[in-house]
């Protein structure tokens, strides 16, 4: 009795004995007990909570003496009295208050309390467990993709079978994961207020409440589902193959409310989204750019086939005024000077107007009859006829025609007949994978500069990325590092500029050196001397362009 103040101890002894005695005899009613009772538990309250505060779990028990009684029975279980706490003591109790105390706390009782409220927090932890797999399974498998579940299927990963057909019936693998989450928080909901109701009498299932919602909002809910949306494919992986076991043992549940979903969805018909659009793979392409894992040249080459589907043929063509032609009704020997000064291997010839492409003739068809003596034949009877296309003809749909007739020649074509560009089927192959250098042209290397003059100037090809001139002038520019050299002028200036148009971008002087209508081919800049800050602008000006903003 070490643990207790005397005085405390005996007031606490009256008490008990009051109380006790007033619901034996069944005046500790529902409606409170009687005056007496009241008068001989008044002043005793105070200290008695006090204890029960201090000392919440007393080991005393009450005996009789007798063997039959040494454990009443109060309300069905048998009686403990808490240290303090009269008031627990159920109306209707048969025995008296009479009674000797038992020895002081043991080691074997402290170990068999200890054991029992380890046990109860490991039961709630198993719980919490269970809640946080659910949750981040749910999160992972909803959130990784079909096409990514079919490269893990290729790649033979462990649990891809399982996650390709839990994937494969999404609906299935929500309805087992929700049943789960619902019968685990179930019990963690129960089990929280069973233990708190021992603990804290008719407080207990209010703080209960609390507590467990607190405890799945963060380890069951928050918690798990930010690590099963980080690391998507390993948790899918492993939470497949335990998911679908469990599909399998409630399979009765999980077929009825498959069945009460089937029924609910077809009452509606929702539209079918695609799993997966054009902006969403140039997004990803991008991304894994930035990640390292695609190549720079790879995500441009993407960006590349997506557009491949919106050129027209006025997109492609070489403009009129870029064009070689020669007069189709010369002889072989009168236009063989004119042939061997250029290096086209297809040549448009017009029969009175430069502008009115009537046929075209080719280096090979040109040799054979050269091998043969035919000096005398005209142009036109050795070319073939071209075809004609109006420029907003899909260029997509030209790709079969120039794959059939690899010597084909394009021309495009206004409403009345005149001349608008040519192109070729190496023009096409150009906007798929980028510039193609004939023999008398520098190619570029991989990294699309042509040369490096003396001093700080770069000549480059118009699809360099932003990141080389960045890392050659130590400059951050605005826009992309894999941004193209082309929309860092293009967005610069607002048009597409012409060749041998000089003007000024973040402090470089950019000189355009070669442009078709639609796209920069070559571009040299260079840091300007002293005085070109001042004379860019006026020059742009008396120029007629507009100077970049």
């Amino acid at each position: 009795m070490s643990f207790l103040p005397g005085t405390a101890y005996a007031r606490i002894m009256l008490h008990l004995d009051a109380t006790v005695k007033c619901r034996a005899t069944g005046h500790g009613s529902r409606r409170g007990p009687p005056q007496r009772c009241r008068a001989a538990r008044r002043g005793l309250d105070r200290p008695a909570r006090r204890a029960q505060r201090h000392y919440p779990h007393d080991p005393r028990r009450l005996a009789n003496g007798n063997s039959d009684d040494e454990h009443p029975v109060v309300g069905g279980r048998r009686f403990v009295m808490p240290c303090g706490n009269p008031r627990s003591i159920l109306p209707g109790s048969s025995f008296s208050c009479k009674k000797e105390l038992r020895s002081p706390i043991t080691a074997t009782t402290l170990a068999r309390g200890s054991r029992h409220e380890m046990l109860e927090a490991l039961q709630i932890i198993i719980i919490l467990t269970f809640s946080a797999f659910f949750s981040g399974s749910e999160t992972a498998i909803t959130s990784i993709s079909r096409a990514r579940v079919e490269a893990l299927l290729a790649e033979r990963r462990f649990g891809s079978k399982a996650l390709h057909r839990m994937k494969g019936n999404l609906n299935r693998t929500l309805v087992i994961i929700l049943i789960g989450n619902n019968l685990v928080n179930t019990g963690a909901a129960t089990l929280a207020t069973v233990v708190a109701t021992e603990h804290f009498g008719h407080l207990g299932p209010g703080l209960a409440v609390g507590a467990i919602t607190l405890l799945l909002l963060i380890f069951g809910e928050i918690t798990p589902k930010t690590f099963g949306s980080r690391y998507a494919i390993a948790v899918s992986l492993l939470a497949a193959g335990p998911l679908e076991l469990l599909g399998k043992l409630l399979l009765p549940l999980v077929w009825a409310l498959e069945g009460l979903i089937r029924w609910m969805h077809s009452k509606t018909s929702p539209p079918k989204d695609p799993t997966v659009t054009e902006s969403e793979l140039i997004a990803m392409a991008e991304h894994g750019t930035h990640e390292g894992s695609i190549e720079a040249g790879e995500h441009q080459m993407i960006r590349r086939i997506f557009d491949f589907s919106t050129l027209r043929a006025s997109d492609i063509m070489v403009h009129r005024h870029e064009i070689f032609s020669l007069d189709g009704t010369r002889t072989l020997g009168e236009a063989l000077e004119a042939i061997t000064a250029q290096s086209h291997y297809r040549i448009p010839l017009y029969a009175s107007n430069p502008e009115e492409i009537s046929r075209v003739v080719t280096l090979p068809e040109i040799l054979r009859e050269l091998a043969l003596g035919n000096l005398h034949k005209s142009l036109n009877e050795v070319g073939s006829d071209p075809i004609f296309v109006p420029p907003n003809q899909p260029v997509d749909g030209l790709l079969n025609v120039l794959r059939a007739n690899k010597d084909q020649l394009i021309v495009v074509v206004n409403e009345f007949g005149g001349l608008l560009g040519i192109f070729t089927l190496e023009d096409i192959l150009e906007e798929l994978v980028g510039e193609i250098y004939d023999d008398d042209e520098a190619p570029a290397d991989e990294q699309g500069v042509l040369a490096q003059p003396a001093g700080s100037e770069l000549l480059v090809d118009g699809t360099t990325e932003l990141r080389i001139i960045e890392a050659h002038f130590g400059e951050d520019f605005a826009g992309k590092p894999y941004d193209s050299v082309n929309l860092w002028i293009i967005r610069s200036l607002e048009r597409i500029p012409a060749p041998g148009e000089t003007f000024l971008i973040e402090g470089l002087e950019v000189r355009i050196e070669r442009a078709s209508r639609r796209r920069i081919h070559e571009v040299r800049i260079r840091r300007p001397p002293p005085t070109a800050a001042t004379t860019a602008p006026e020059s742009n000006e008396n120029s007629g362009q507009t100077p970049p903003q």
